[in-house]
C-alpha cells in the first residue's frame, strides 16, 4: 500500500474537524463560535486534501516513465513536511481573515415578524476562504486521474479516485444551492452542514472502509514488510536504468 501512517492521521484529523464543525454551525452564534467556524471550515478541508495530494503526487513522481533518478522528498518525514506546508497556507489565510475582518454576530430580518442571529460573514468571504480548498480538490482530482493506471499493488489510487470524483460532484451540487438561497438562512446552514459532513464521510468511506475490510476479513493481506512497496519499486527502477545506461555505453 502507498499510504503513510502519518498522512492517514492527517486525513482522520480533517474528517473529525468536518464533523465537529457542524456543531459550531448549528449552535447559537457568538464571537468564539463564529471564529472557530471560520478556522475549522477551511482547515478541515485542507487537512484532508493536503494529505491526498501529497500521496498522489508521490505516486505520480515515483511512476513517472521518463524519470532516470530517484524521486526526491518521498520519505515519510518529507511527506509530512509537504503536507504541513500545504495546511499551514490555509491556517495562515484564516488567521489573516480573523485579523482583517474580526468575527462577530449580526441580526438579520428575513421578514417583518422574524429576526435571526447569524455570524457576521458574507457569502463572498466564505467563497474566498474555500477557494484554496477548491484548488486542492482540483489538483487532487487531476493527480488521481494521472495515477489511475499504476500497478495493481498500488490500488489505493483507485480509492483516491472514487473519493475525489464523489467530492467534485458534491461540491458542484452545493455551490448553486448555497449562493442561490442567500435570503434563506436555514437552507444555507443546512446545505453547508450537509456538504461539509458528506465531504468527510466520502473521504472516510471511500478511503478507509477498504482498509477496515482488509483488517477484519482479509488479515493475511495486512502484513508489514521491512521495505515499503514504493521503495522496492524505486530501487528496481534505478537498477534497471543503470543497467540500460551501462549497456548503451558498452555498445
Amino acid at each position: 500500500m502507498a499510504s503513510g501512517r502519518e498522512l492517514c492521521y492527517c486525513m482522520i484529523s480533517g474528517i473529525s474537524m468536518c464533523y465537529l464543525l457542524t456543531f459550531f454551525l448549528v449552535s447559537q452564534p457568538s464571537v468564539p463560535t463564529c471564529a472557530f467556524t471560520r478556522v475549522l471550515m477551511g482547515l478541515s478541508m485542507s487537512a484532508i486534501y493536503a494529505a491526498i495530494i501529497t500521496k498522489t503526487n508521490r505516486l505520480a513522481r515515483v511512476f513517472k516513465p521518463d524519470s532516470a533518478q530517484r524521486p526526491r522528498f518521498i520519505t515519510p518525514r518529507a511527506q509530512v513536511g509537504i503536507c504541513a506546508c500545504i495546511v499551514s497556507v490555509q491556517l495562515f489565510g484564516s488567521i489573516i481573515w480573523l485579523l482583517v475582518d474580526p468575527p462577530g454576530t449580526k441580526v438579520v430580518f428575513p421578514s417583518r415578524t422574524e429576526a435571526v442571529l447569524t455570524c457576521k460573514a458574507t457569502a463572498s468571504h466564505l467563497l474566498v476562504s474555500l477557494l484554496y480548498n477548491l484548488v486542492l480538490i482540483v489538483a487532487c482530482t487531476v493527480y488521481a486521474f494521472k495515477t489511475r493506471k499504476i500497478p495493481e499493488n498500488f490500488n489505493e489510487t483507485r480509492h483516491i479516485g472514487f473519493t475525489m470524483y464523489s467530492t467534485c460532484i458534491l461540491w458542484l451540487s452545493f455551490g448553486p444551492i448555497y449562493f442561490a438561497t442567500q435570503n434563506n438562512f436555514r437552507i444555507q446552514i443546512t446545505s453547508l452542514c450537509m456538504c461539509i459532513s458528506l465531504s468527510g464521510t466520502v473521504a472516510l468511506v471511500c478511503f478507509f472502509a477498504p482498509k477496515i475490510y482488509i483488517v477484519l476479513f482479509q488479515p493475511y493481506k495486512n502484513v508489514r514488510t521491512r521495505q515499503s512497496a514504493v521503495g522496492r519499486l524505486v530501487n528496481q527502477q534505478m537498477r534497471f536504468m543503470r543497467y540500460v545506461s551501462n549497456r548503451s555505453r558498452n555498445q
